[in-house]
C-alpha cells in the first residue's frame, strides 16, 4: 500500500494506521492467524491511507530520530552512509513500530464485585455440571 503514496509532500512521512477494529474473527485459525480483514473494510484502509492526516486513526510522523531517539539520547543521528542492501537508501527496511504508544486508549478494569459476581456464577455452572455427572 505505501508504494501507491507518490506525492511529493508525503516523501519522507510514515503514516500509522489503526485497523485494529476492522478485522473479522476467523472460524478456524490458520495456523498463527486468527483474525481477516474483510474486502470491503480494506478500501476503507486505504481510503484512510489516501487522507494522509493526522486522526484518531492515524498518525503522520516525519522525523522519527527527533521524536523517538534525541529526548534520550541528545546527541542521536542518522549515518547516512549506511544503505539498506534492498532499496539503496539511508538507513535499514524493517524495523519494529510500537502502535500502542500512538493508538492505545485506557480502560479501567471492571469493579471487582462484578468479577467476583462472574467467579461465583462460573463454580455454580460447575458445580451443577459435576451434579449432572453423579446422576
Amino acid at each position: 500500500m505505501a508504494d501507491l503514496i507518490r506525492d511529493t509532500f508525503k516523501r519522507g512521512k510514515v503514516q500509522l494506521i489503526n485497523a485494529t477494529s476492522f478485522w473479522l474473527q476467523l472460524r478456524k485459525s490458520l495456523g498463527a492467524k486468527r483474525r481477516e480483514v474483510a474486502f470491503d473494510r480494506k478500501e476503507d484502509i486505504l481510503r484512510l491511507l489516501e487522507d494522509f492526516e493526522d486522526g484518531a486513526t492515524r498518525k503522520v510522523d516525519d522525523n522519527g530520530v527527533e521524536r523517538e531517539a534525541r529526548p534520550h539520547i541528545p546527541d542521536a543521528w542518522i549515518d547516512s552512509k549506511r544503505r539498506d542492501p534492498q532499496d539503496g537508501k539511508v538507513a535499514l527496511v524493517g524495523y519494529e513500530t510500537n502502535f500502542n504508544r500512538y493508538f492505545y486508549e485506557y480502560r479501567p478494569p471492571r469493579p471487582l464485585e462484578e468479577i467476583e459476581a462472574d467467579i461465583w456464577q462460573v463454580e455454580k455452572e460447575v458445580a451443577a455440571m459435576l451434579e449432572e455427572m453423579r446422576v
